[in-house]
């Protein structure tokens, strides 16, 4: 739903279509139908403003439609911004000559909207600059500094070109549905003649700055004229010789319209481009690949406001800059050839190494320099990449949307790392949250839960802690003598051990019972239910050891009989150990 806001400032919510418009040079605008809400459908008019993404946009247009049964409205809105500004005048004029922050202070000074200018432009002459609503003054400086701008709430935002090089990729059959090509061919020229300062301003007969740029086409389709380029100001030759290529390369252009896939709806961590921004868009059955700039955006929302149409229209870099490229390449071809950087032709080898060179090159990788750093692209699948920069080597399966593998000043991150050897002072792993992990040291494998110790195994043996202790609740460790080569158990003192059995009652509810228990202050051990110690090896007639609900304690020794009387083991606290084999105790030391 749409949040609606009448003259008096009263809201009413009603569900409504709306098409979204944002261009590079800062227009945004609503287009859209209501269908609910008679307050609302009865009654807009002027002074009613809708919102939308928390931007605020005021009705310029609305005519009600009869659909038989029931009545729609159709609206037209702008901006805040450009509504604000273009119903607020200047009643005073700015003349001589005066930098952009002057300009921009005189249009913004008690519109409501402040700006940050971060633009580099040299100061200017306006005469009889005012008398005339702000949004006509900021958009003659706009023109005349050839900046953009965008609006963010109440701050407007000046520099020398929005946007950013993404590195982003848009295929087909991946994140685009349809790319067009629109061929602009009407503004063609290859020739253009321009007229600068005056070489003496009092006396025009002694002539003025002349300059003209003629284009490599005008051999190929003949000299084609623009219109003539005055400016009185410029007595700088070589930049009125820039300025007259750059129209002559700019005359014929390519735009390009695209339908995206909004990859977010599907989890997909990745943005949608904005106006300004520079993609790589490439359609493969119409042949066409370049880098593009994106001059506007067009967004459908229905009526819950979801978007559910995504079309971008593009501006790509004009034929003749392609062409000049081309023919730069083609002059500096042995240049590359003696640096390494370019192929010899085919026609100047043998069939031999001709066999061997596509054998090596059968990688099909692309290398790309570009603002962000060197990307390594799959040729067969674009979606495949590798970026090198200073920040360090990223691995993208998404065009370079995100990085799931990369090797940073801050480390590895790594989906899957295959190795036949890995030697680290400290390899942790994490699960489910940081807090629980194992820990691999130089001597010791550590078990770790909600950030506390729970399991320490190293060469002298195996310890168990207890929740946020450091001394171990229980210990396995080895007697560390050749002479006595059994273990010992450790219990931490004023901490009984318990060994006990899991019972079931139901299908839900579980119990413990103690089955054996160690009480460290108290010196027992105490069996509190049948414990058999079973013979370890079947082909001996041996029975097994039988406790029922015994404590063996002493100081001397520990005594285990089996039933019969006529087998058994004794454990002298001094490490002395004997066994009684029929009847008769005999010493092993």
């Amino acid at each position: 739903m749409l949040k609606f806001i009448d003259e008096k400032k009263i809201t009413y919510l009603a569900l409504a279509e709306a098409h979204y418009s944002h261009k590079v040079n800062g227009e945004k605008s609503l287009q859209g139908v209501i269908y609910t809400n008679s307050d609302v459908l009865k009654s807009i008019d002027r002074g009613w403003s809708v919102e939308l993404e928390n931007e605020k946009y005021f009705i310029t247009y609305a005519t009600p439609v009869d659909n038989g049964e029931n009545i729609t409205v159709e609206f037209d809105a702008i901006h805040e911004f450009f509504f604000d500004f273009g119903k607020s005048s200047i009643y005073e004029e700015l003349s001589g000559d005066h930098s952009l922050a002057e300009y921009l202070n005189f249009i913004f000074n008690g519109s409501g909207y402040s700006y940050t200018l971060d633009a580099q432009a040299d100061s200017f002459e306006k005469s009889n600059f005012g008398m005339k609503n702000r949004l006509s003054l900021f958009n003659d400086v706009i023109n005349t500094t050839n900046t953009e701008f965008e609006i963010v709430g109440k701050n407007v935002r000046i520099t020398d070109q929005l946007g950013e090089d993404l590195s982003s990729i848009v295929k087909k059959g991946f994140n685009m549905q349809e790319l067009g090509l629109e061929h602009n061919i009407a503004g063609f020229i290859t020739y253009a003649k321009g007229f600068g300062a005056f070489n003496d301003e009092n006396d025009e007969s002694k002539g003025r700055l002349v300059a003209e740029y003629k284009s490599p086409f005008a051999d190929v389709y003949g000299i084609l004229e623009g219109d003539p380029l005055v400016d009185e100001k410029c007595g700088d030759k070589s930049e009125l010789e820039s300025r007259l290529e750059a129209l002559v390369c700019n005359s014929y252009t390519i735009s390009v319209s695209l339908t995206l896939e909004d990859l977010q709806k599907a989890g997909y961590e990745y943005a949608l481009p904005k106006p300004g921004d520079y993609i790589l868009a490439i359609n493969e059955n119409l042949g066409f690949s370049s880098k593009i700039r994106i001059i506007s955006v067009d967004q459908e929302y229905d009526v819950h406001q979801n978007i559910y149409d995504y079309k971008v229209t593009c501006s790509s870099e004009s034929l003749i800059e392609e062409q000049q490229k081309a023919d730069v390449a083609m002059a500096n071809t042995w240049r590359e050839i003696q640096n390494g950087n370019k192929r010899i032709p085919n026609d100047w080898l043998t069939d031999a190494v001709n066999v061997a060179t596509e054998a090596l090159l059968n990688a099909q990788t692309e290398i790309k320099f570009t603002k962000t750093g060197i990307l390594a692209i799959d040729k067969k699948n674009a979606n495949n990449l590798v970026l090198f920069n200073s920040a360090g080597i990223g691995i993208s399966s998404n065009g370079g949307k995100t990085f799931e593998n990369a090797i940073t000043a801050k480390g590895i991150n790594a989906s899957v790392i295959k190795t036949g050897t890995l030697e680290a002072s400290l390899l942790k792993l994490s699960w489910n949250t940081i807090s629980n992990s194992i820990q691999f040291t130089g001597d010791a494998i550590e078990t770790y839960e909600n950030g506390s110790k729970t399991l320490g195994i190293n060469g002298a043996g195996m310890y168990v802690y207890y929740p946020n202790k450091s001394e171990p609740l229980f210990s396995l460790t080895r007697a560390g003598s050749q002479n006595n080569p059994f273990g010992i158990l450790g219990i931490r003192k004023g901490q009984p051990f318990d060994i006990s059995r899991k019972t079931s009652k139901g299908e839900t509810e579980q119990t413990y019972s103690s089955m054996l228990s160690f009480d460290p202050d108290a010196n027992t051990i105490n069996v509190n239910s049948q414990l058999i110690l079973n013979q370890m090896r079947p082909d001996k007639n041996y029975k097994g050891i039988n406790f029922h609900g015994m404590t063996l304690s002493g100081n001397a020794g520990i005594a285990l009989v089996n039933e019969d009387g006529n087998a058994g083991i004794w454990f002298g606290d001094n490490g002395d150990m004997a066994h009684l084999i029929n009847g008769i105790w005999k010493s092993v030391n």
